[in-house]
């Protein structure tokens, strides 16, 4: 028995790991990349993740056995022959250096879901969630009280807040967005882990806080997958566990905006006889990028134009 916890507990400290490198790569990484002396806060994210992927196979390596998550010969394949191609497009590109950058990152993302994986194969899957259920709490707690602090340090200094001021620290405001997506469907596993049950109003309440912030900061993108994914998952669920997801995730999404329309709308308009947020109804662009996108595809229509290559659209 001694055996086995201390062998599962490998996989634990890889998961701890894990969860360090996400809020020192995420929350921290303002803080870390002037410390290390990086111009890029992109670049300390890379060397994080490279570190880790490291460190897991050393932990995994003192090991007596691992338990390897085993892929599939098509699953194999296909892998490889899309990263072959991914290659010789990115070769190929206007831009080969961020191209392969580009490959780099897909490469490194696949290696962790990979040691995920194997984390899966070691300790079981409802153990590894109910791990990224309490990270994503605690990092939505975390976010909150920095949130609601900045709040209120503006409204006590006559500061009117913009977009990005409320979530400082991060190099682009959409680049938390999306670790918003990421992290507000790992709330919804209290719905479906038995042991995470008495938690449910605390992951609805840290839910309805995101949800806040993806009003205030605009992310019209991430509030869309957001409600498309949520009624995609309640037409796959069955007519008993419908009730079950929706209603809380309803009274979340209320609470949320109500908390938005008091302290975004309403209450600025008497501090700072304005209100800080406003509709946006053009597409920054993007229908344009989109539009050239389309018209240049069939000059390569089968490799591409390299990964990050219609980052320069015009």
């Amino acid at each position: 028995m001694f055996k086995l916890i201390l062998s599962h507990a490998f996989s634990r400290i890889i998961l701890f790991l894990f969860f360090a490198i996400f809020f020192m790569g995420s929350l921290l990484s303002g803080y870390l990349s002037g410390f290390a002396g990086l111009g890029n806060s992109y670049d300390l994210k890379r060397i994080l993740v490279i570190v880790f992927v490291m460190v897991a196979m050393v932990l995994l390596s003192y090991r007596k056995s691992v338990p390897i998550a085993i892929l599939s010969p098509y699953t194999c394949w296909v892998v490889c022959v899309i990263f072959i191609l991914g290659f010789i497009s990115a070769l190929n590109s206007q831009h080969p250096f961020w191209s392969l950058l580009e490959l780099a990152n897909f490469l490194l993302l696949f290696c962790l879901f990979y040691i995920v994986g194997v984390l899966i194969a070691d300790i079981g899957k409802t153990v590894v969630l109910q791990y990224f259920f309490w990270f994503a709490l605690f990092f939505s707690v975390c976010i909150s009280v920095k949130f609601f602090l900045l709040l209120l340090f503006h409204a006590f200094d006559a500061n009117r807040p913009d977009v990005h001021s409320l979530v400082a620290g991060f190099m682009n405001v959409r680049f938390f967005n999306q670790l918003q997506v990421m992290l507000m469907p790992l709330l919804c596993l209290s719905f479906y882990i038995e042991q995470l049950n008495k938690y449910k109003q605390a992951a609805m309440l840290a839910f309805s806080v995101l949800w806040l912030i993806l009003l205030q900061s605009e992310a019209r993108g991430a509030l869309l997958a957001m409600v498309v994914a949520a009624f995609v998952v309640y037409s796959f669920l069955s007519a008993d566990l419908r009730k079950a997801f929706i209603r809380p995730i309803m009274k979340a999404v209320t609470l949320g905006t109500l908390l938005w329309l008091v302290l975004i709308i309403i209450i600025p308009l008497f501090l700072f006889d304005s209100q800080i947020w406003q509709l946006r109804t053009n597409s920054s662009g993007r229908i344009d990028m989109w539009i050239y996108i389309l018209q240049t595809i069939p000059e390569h229509v089968w490799l591409g134009h390299g990964p990050m290559s219609f980052a320069w659209a015009e």
